[in-house]
């Protein structure tokens, strides 16, 4: 969100030299969209393991994310006066989606636990339930 935000609000002059400002810049929006994946697995791993169904369906939505966000911000690029600036506006507003997301799914996984009556798998635990083959968490 960082990136995003400081390459909205810094002239276009100092991010068009190419210098240490487009660097960083660069830097911090790509580890930011580098981590919603991550972050989602170890949501989803810390509350049920991770089988190769839900790894398949979390790779189809970030699928669908690729496919979507850049026509999103050609879009933005043709039909706005934001130009390319969409493409910030786009990353901090999808950032913004994602951090949003975690509380409510933490919430919501919390729910389910209890309403099943069971505390489930803690996050950090060394042992989780066996489970069938085809069910075998993701694990290192």
């Amino acid at each position: 969100m960082v990136g995003s935000a400081a390459a909205l609000l810094a002239p276009a002059s100092w991010l068009a030299s190419g210098g240490w400002l487009l660097l960083v810049v660069t830097v911090l929006v790509g580890l930011g969209a580098s981590a919603g994946f991550a972050n989602a697995l170890a949501v989803l791993d810390s509350f049920e393991p991770c089988t190769g169904s839900i790894t398949g369906l979390l790779g189809g939505v970030a699928g669908a994310g690729c496919m979507t966000v850049p026509l999103v911000i050609a879009l933005l690029a043709k039909h706005t006066s934001l130009g390319y600036s969409g493409l910030m506006l786009c990353c901090l507003v999808s950032f913004g989606v994602q951090l949003l997301c975690v509380p409510a799914a933490l919430a919501v996984g919390r729910w389910l636990q209890a309403s099943r009556g069971h505390g489930g798998l803690t996050s950090g635990s060394v042992t989780k339930d066996v489970l069938p083959d085809e069910q075998q968490p993701l694990l290192d």
